[in-house]
């Protein structure tokens, strides 16, 4: 018996429910790690609850409600989200999508004409933020930081930034600040790669 059972049979009150929910903690727990770009620092605690909800999200039953896991998380509500949010990054491997769906560097390459190709971006962008992560040890995450990371890779790439850094902080709803912060720790850090 794995040492989170216990809380997930407590939680689901389904078999197929809590099935579903070891197998993406067992894989939610390998993606979250240290160094993964994802890592959940002190909020692990809530990676049971969260994976029981999305078990049951994912089998579209309501074995276990959002309400329910977060209670049983011992997380705050902006905990659990922060945490529920991560672990779908980490199960989707890529940047945030947008409401519409879409993956927001597909957006950032349509409006600033990306040259290089998708492949590339996401190859770059990735060792970018690996790099951030084991520099300052942190778990970075967010729209400010895909923006910073995209700005800072297509300056890279092409020696041209895309726009000015306030221009384009306005325009992806990013605060200016602190995409020149990022931006910052970004040349810190990031230089050799």
């Amino acid at each position: 018996m794995a040492p989170h059972d216990d809380l997930l049979r407590t939680i689901c009150h389904f078999d197929e429910t809590f099935h579903e929910a070891q197998n993406i903690l067992r894989t939610a727990k390998q993606r979250t790690g240290p160094l993964s770009g994802f890592n959940l620092g002190p909020l692990i605690t809530g990676l049971p609850a969260v994976c029981a909800y999305i078990a049951s999200t994912n089998l579209n039953n309501t074995d276990v409600t959002r309400k329910n896991a977060q209670i049983a998380s011992c997380l705050k509500q902006s905990d659990f989200i922060k945490v529920l949010e991560t672990v779908k990054a980490a199960f989707d491997g890529s940047p945030r999508r947008t409401r519409s769906g879409r993956n927001v560097y597909d957006i950032l390459v349509q409006k600033y004409h990306w040259a290089f190709g998708h492949h590339l971006l996401n190859e770059w962008t990735s060792a970018v933020k690996r790099t951030l992560v084991l520099s300052d040890g942190a778990n970075n995450s967010g729209p400010d930081l895909e923006n910073a990371i995209f700005f800072w890779t297509y300056t890279t790439a092409t020696g041209q930034n895309p726009a000015t850094p306030r221009d384009f902080a306005a325009e992806h709803c990013t605060s200016a600040k602190s995409l020149t912060n990022l931006l910052n720790k970004l040349n810190e850090c990031c230089a050799s790669v």
